[in-house]
């Protein structure tokens, strides 16, 4: 991993050195040695800091292929539902007929309003690459779910799309060219053709300015057709509401959850859901196939690039269908 810098690096270390002993997941006492609060606003500056610098970004930056090998297809090739992952939180979602797309981030200029992490690879998708998008779903407003120059380039692309987004960012969506924009509160629906799209609960929050300050709401939104039931979660740390969830209105036939950017565990726990949690997410929603997203692509926390997926995929095993996919190859969902 690349040094942070001499600030940067001493700074953090004076706040663990007075924390002491730090708290670990899957401690028998979780507040035995815990990371003290009181610090906690101190070391988060710190933490957005090493983000905004790259100084997340590792050297040995290779995807381990090995994540891959008998998962580029989980289903029948003339499968009514079909995934492309683009990276991160974007993926295509084919359902019922239509294309959706989440938390877009493509291959676009610098915008110094709507900033982005340092990055491990080019955004696959470029405005004249897009494939056609009926509709973008937001999972809330941080930089690299919400990110203005993309959404700029679908309304160009494709001005009839329809985007929804968590109540309060529904300006971004106008602002952007969409003319159908639908902010959604809680446990609303808004319907795509024979779609219905519910906001449901996620534990995390939008934090979109460079101190990581929460200013708005994140959800996750439930796709349910004739027959079909997806989850996107774009961002979010363990709970039991998704146990609530999967009792309520579960089995899922997929559920896209995030398996990245859990480190330090004493710092962003509250939100980010290390990959041991992102299974237990799935098994709570009673997911038939639970597909990582959220990894691999963006320098957000001081693990490997494929760290994330092969913890995911090794917790899923005996256990539950965790899978990771390749960039930009089209899944069929069984």
């Amino acid at each position: 991993m690349r040094s942070a810098g001499p600030a940067v690096l001493l700074a953090m270390l004076t706040i663990l050195a007075l924390a002491g002993c730090l708290a670990t997941r899957g401690s028998d006492d979780p507040e035995s040695g815990a990371f003290p609060p009181a610090l906690r606003p101190l070391a988060l500056p710190l933490h957005h800091l090493a983000i905004a610098t790259g100084n997340y970004l590792n050297t040995d930056q290779r995807l381990d292929r090995r994540l891959f090998d008998g998962k580029a297809r989980v289903g029948r090739a003339k499968s009514d539902l079909r995934l492309t992952w683009y990276g991160h939180a974007t993926a295509r979602i084919e359902i019922a007929g239509l294309s959706i797309l989440t938390d877009p981030v493509l291959d676009t200029p610098v915008d110094l309003a709507s900033p982005l992490p340092h990055a491990f690879h080019k955004p696959l998708l470029s405005e004249s690459s897009l494939p056609r998008i009926d509709a973008v779903l937001i999972s809330h407003g941080d930089y690299d779910h919400l990110h203005m120059p993309s959404l700029r380039a679908i309304a160009r692309r494709f001005p009839q799309a329809t985007i929804i987004l968590p109540e309060g960012l529904g300006h971004y969506g106008r602002d952007a060219g969409f003319t159908r924009v639908g902010p959604l509160k809680l446990g609303q629906n808004a319907m795509l053709g024979s779609l219905t799209v519910t906001a449901l609960p996620a534990i995390h929050a939008t934090k979109r300015n460079l101190l990581g300050i929460p200013d708005g709401k994140a959800f996750s939104w439930e796709i349910r057709s004739r027959d079909r039931r997806v989850l996107f979660i774009g961002d979010t740390g363990y709970g039991s509401v998704f146990a609530e969830i999967g009792r309520q209105r579960g089995p899922y036939d997929l559920v896209l959850v995030p398996i990245g950017a859990s480190e330090p565990d004493y710092l962003v726990r509250e939100e980010h859901a290390s990959p041991e949690e992102a299974v237990r997410i799935a098994e709570d929603l009673r997911a038939r196939h639970a597909i990582g997203i959220h990894w691999g692509s963006f320098a957000l926390a001081p693990e490997t690039r494929s760290g994330p997926a092969r913890r995911f995929v090794a917790a899923g095993r005996d256990r539950i269908e965790a899978l990771v996919l390749p960039l930009g190859r089209q899944t069929a969902i069984d």
